[in-house]
């Protein structure tokens, strides 16, 4: 999970983790689609990102503690609608 806290820092990857919860993702390389979590509310997206991140992130993965990711930043990416395969072309471009 080194990745996600790499991606959490990038530029663009705060806005690609909650892409990737509220539109799901699919690619090639995956084979079986992320399914959407657009059901879970604003909060319940910003919760299982921040578990994800103070669970299985190592606390050295990034050079500056990341900040939470707050419901405030997931509301303002809700109505962005993009394809999973868009989310997939989002992740390719963090260049991670």
């Amino acid at each position: 999970m080194e990745l996600t806290a790499r991606q959490a820092s990038a530029p663009g990857g705060r806005g690609y983790l909650i892409d990737l919860h509220l539109h799901g993702l699919t690619s090639d390389r995956w084979r079986a689609p992320m399914p959407t979590m657009r059901t879970l509310s604003n909060s319940e997206i910003a919760a299982v990102i921040n578990y994800v991140m103070e669970e299985f992130s190592p606390e050295d993965a990034t050079d500056e503690p990341i900040p939470h990711f707050l419901p405030s930043e997931v509301e303002a990416r809700r109505d962005h609608r993009k394809t999973p395969r868009e989310v997939n072309d989002q992740r390719e471009g963090l260049g991670l």
